[in-house]
């Protein structure tokens, strides 16, 4: 758990936010993805409850674990009416990986 310093010296905890984890298969043509639709194309699915840092390297960590599989990654908030943490608008939140095709 992440740790802040108050002004007064205290330490402040990091705020905890709902998280929701998906991992779809997807296709890649030319700068374009296309994440598939439908439950079968769901390659992990999850939620969390963290910091936003460590949510970013959860998602890294779960795109990284699905690498033989072309994907697309996207960390969401669980609850559409959830405040966003600092810094969400800012940073990429989604990891697109096109897996190379193996010789034949």
């Amino acid at each position: 758990m992440m740790k802040s310093i108050e002004p007064n010296g205290a330490a402040k905890m990091a705020a905890l936010h709902d998280f929701r984890f998906i991992l779809r298969k997807a296709s890649f043509k030319g700068n374009l993805v296309f994440p598939a639709a439908g439950s079968a194309s769901i390659l992990i699915e999850e939620c969390k409850l963290m910091t936003y840092a460590d949510a970013q390297a959860h998602l890294a960590k779960l795109s990284s674990a699905a690498q033989s599989v072309s994907h697309s990654a996207m960390l969401s908030m669980k609850y559409r009416v959830d405040r966003k943490p600092r810094g969400w608008n800012q940073n990429p939140n989604r990891i697109d990986y096109e897996a190379p095709i193996q010789g034949v």
